[in-house]
Order: structure tokens, then C-alpha cells, then sequence
């Protein structure tokens, strides 16, 4: 079951997100529970920005012990957020020194 935290447009915080995960995870087997995590805030001209490596960093973290995926669409997710989130894996495929 994929879970969509709501963090990007403020509909819930990383904490309340988790809590979700752990009820359904409760419900439905930890092994059938996937979050994905928004990778985007309201911007303050209209529409949508992308988080900021903080910002994702702290949702993340709440989710850890589940598998994750970030919600990009469309395209929020640079090249250097990516190198930031995952500095070990970018170091691996040669993406940082």
C-alpha cells in the first residue's frame, strides 16, 4: 500500500505522517506499507517549489524503517538535492569527490 505523506502541501507533518505508516503498518503488515514522501512546498508566488534538503531530510528521517519514495512530479528532485540526500550513494557513482 503506497502512503502519500501530504507534507508537501502542509496537509500533515513528518511526525503525524509517521504515525499513519505505523497504524497502517499495524493493520496491513509492515512488509505491504510504502510512503511517498512530497518532494515540493507551496511557493509564495503560486504553485510549487522544491524542498529544500532540510525539509526532506527531517521527513526521511521520520519515515525510516520504510521503504520511501519521493514524490517528484514534475522534476523537483535536482541533481544536487539528490547528491545531498544520498552523499554515500553519489560517491559511489562517482557523482562527488
Amino acid at each position: 500500500m503506497f502512503f502519500q505523506d501530504g507534507c508537501g502541501v502542509y496537509a500533515r507533518g513528518p511526525s503525524v505522517a509517521r504515525e499513519y505508516l505505523d497504524a497502517l503498518s499495524a493493520k496491513l503488515g509492515a512488509d505491504r506499507v510504502r510512503v511517498i514522501a512530497e518532494a515540493f512546498r507551496p511557493s509564495e508566488h503560486g504553485g510549487f517549489r522544491a524542498a529544500t534538503v532540510d525539509e526532506l531530510r527531517s521527513q526521511l528521517a521520520a519515515y525510516r524503517g520504510y521503504p520511501a519514495y519521493l514524490f517528484d512530479g514534475p522534476h523537483y528532485i535536482s541533481n544536487e538535492l539528490a547528491r545531498a540526500l544520498a552523499p554515500r550513494a553519489a560517491r559511489r557513482q562517482g557523482a562527488l569527490p
